[in-house]
Order: structure tokens, then C-alpha cells, then sequence
């Protein structure tokens, strides 16, 4: 699109100086004078530059000159002609307008850094956790954690076929364990392993924790299962045996154990013998009801002995 500028200067002037016409004196001393009146008048277009077309403003200097005939008593009238300059300027906006200025040169250094690389060695501190550093105690001493034996350690004598426990007759000694790491069978020191005898939950005679003679046949059939353990983080034992039970027949008086779904995980004590607080086993979850059965976890220490 282009637009047109239209600068107009333009003076038009016409004067007229009159006054009352007498008649010239023809004497010649009389005083005239003709003073010469220069009206300059300067008209700059600013300059615009663009790429396409380049238009230069002019300056035009407009004079009128004007006489007049100045007497003592008589003025001639003069009249000045005033010539009118229009200037046309056309800029096409359509091109793209380039500012000319002062090129300013930019100086700019160049400087080179030398990157060094650093090869920083990262030494990561080893942090101890409990989960990292775990190492199962080799040989352990257990402990009751509730119940009515809190705190106090498990007794009992090294001997197969004798239930152990808390508060027992002729207080037998502490007893000291420890866990063969392919079988999870549990040992104790003196050689017998641990296990555990199926009992009659219809006659209220519980599954007692024994030790038995590792060379002995454990097997359901005969009443007797063997006991596996591991040692968690937090210092306790999980333990289970295969569930079963022995009935004893009324008419024969002959015993007959059989399998149970599940294991048996759950650790319990049990007062209704006179010879103490022994240590039995049954479901975790649906165990032995009764005044005589509390339920009690086990926990581990180093072996005192």
C-alpha cells in the first residue's frame, strides 16, 4: 500500500499598501526612499530512507520582496508577487524501513577459557542399616516377650522327652540354640534338635516343645514333627511344624495322629501342669482357648553360657 505525503508550503501574499494618492512632486530634492523587504521562508522535508525508494527533502527558500515607496507624506503602493511550492513526497511503506545511523562498531573480545575438567572422586560412605547389616547371632539364648513369663529366658533340661519352659521344677539350665543355615532346623548345643510332640486339643493336652535325638525319625505317624526357625531383624524367632494332631481312642486306647491343613506358627504357654510354665505350639491364628494358654513371642540374645 503505499500513502502519499503531501508536504505543501505555500505563501500567497498579496499585499496592498494604499494610502491617499497625491499627486508625485516633480521636484526632484524631494526625499524618497525604497526600502527592499526580504521574507525568507525555509521549509526542510525530513528525510526518510527506505530500501525501496529514497526520497531527499529539499529546502526551498521562498523570498518575496516587497518595495515600498516610503515618503514624507505620500506612499506609493507596492505589491509583492508570492510564488506558492508545493513538494510532493511519496513513500512506499510497503518496503521494509532501514534506519541509517552512526555505525557504532562493536568490539568484542574473545576470550577463550579453557574448560578443565576435574575428575572428582566420590567416595560414598558405607551406611549401616539393619537391613544391610543383618548377621544372625550363632548361638542364642531365648527369652519370652509377653505373657506371664516376660523377659525371662526359656530352662530346660538337655535330656530328650522333657517339656521346657519358664518356672520348672529343679530349675533346669538356660538353654542355648542355633539354626543350621541350609535346614532351618534348630539345635541345641549339646546336640539334640528341636521338636515338637502332637497332642489331643479334645482332651485339652497341648503340642509340648521337645528335644529329640537328631538320629530319631520324626513323622507325623509317631507323633512327633520337627521344628524350623529363622531369626528376623528385629531379634525374634519365626517358627512353624507340620499341623497335626494325636487322638486317643476311647474303646482301644490306642493313639492315632493324623495331619492338619496348615502349620502350626503360633508359641503359647501353658499352666496347667504342676511341673510349671511350659512352652507349646498351635495355629497363630485360631490357637488353644483357656485360662491355662497365653499366647507369647520369642525372642533371641547372645548365648550366655
Amino acid at each position: 500500500m503505499r500513502f502519499s505525503v503531501l508536504f505543501a508550503f505555500g505563501l500567497v501574499t498579496n499585499v496592498a499598501i494604499a494610502s491617499v494618492c497625491k499627486p508625485r512632486p516633480s521636484d526632484s530634492s524631494s526625499a524618497s526612499s525604497v526600502e527592499s523587504v526580504t521574507l525568507s521562508i525555509s521549509a526542510t522535508a525530513p528525510t526518510t530512507t527506505v530500501a525501496a525508494e529514497t526520497t531527499t527533502a529539499t529546502s526551498a527558500d521562498l523570498s518575496t520582496t516587497f518595495a515600498s515607496t516610503v515618503g514624507d507624506e505620500t506612499t506609493t503602493e507596492a505589491i509583492g508577487a508570492a510564488t506558492t511550492t508545493e513538494t510532493s513526497v511519496t513513500v512506499d511503506f510497503s518496503t521494509t524501513i532501514e534506519t541509517t545511523g552512526t555505525a557504532e562498531t562493536a568490539t568484542t573480545d574473545a576470550i577463550t577459557t579453557a574448560a578443565t575438567t576435574t575428575a572428582e572422586t566420590t567416595t560414598a560412605d558405607a551406611t549401616t542399616t539393619t537391613a544391610d547389616s543383618f548377621v544372625p547371632i550363632p548361638t542364642f539364648d531365648v527369652l519370652a516377650i509377653g505373657a506371664q513369663v516376660d523377659g525371662q529366658k526359656l530352662r530346660g533340661h538337655v535330656t530328650t522327652d522333657y517339656e521346657m519352659g519358664w518356672n520348672l521344677d529343679r530349675t533346669p539350665p538356660i538353654l542355648a540354640f542355633s539354626i543350621d543355615p541350609d535346614t532351618n532346623q534348630v539345635k541345641e548345643v549339646n546336640g539334640n534338635h528341636l521338636c515338637l510332640q502332637y497332642g489331643d486339643p479334645n482332651e485339652d493336652y497341648p503340642n509340648f516343645l521337645k528335644l529329640c535325638d537328631p538320629g530319631s525319625v520324626t513323622n507325623i505317624d509317631i507323633g512327633l514333627g520337627m521344628v524350623t526357625c529363622e531369626q528376623t531383624r528385629d531379634r525374634r524367632l519365626e517358627c512353624s511344624a507340620p499341623a497335626a494332631q494325636c487322638v486317643e481312642d476311647d474303646m482301644t486306647r490306642m493313639v492315632t495322629c493324623s495331619a492338619l491343613p496348615g502349620t502350626f506358627t503360633g508359641f503359647y504357654t501353658y499352666s496347667g501342669m504342676s511341673e510349671g510354665i511350659t512352652l507349646v505350639m498351635g495355629p497363630e491364628s485360631n490357637g488353644p482357648t483357656g485360662t491355662a494358654y497365653q499366647s507369647v513371642d520369642l525372642g533371641i540374645g547372645p548365648a550366655s553360657q
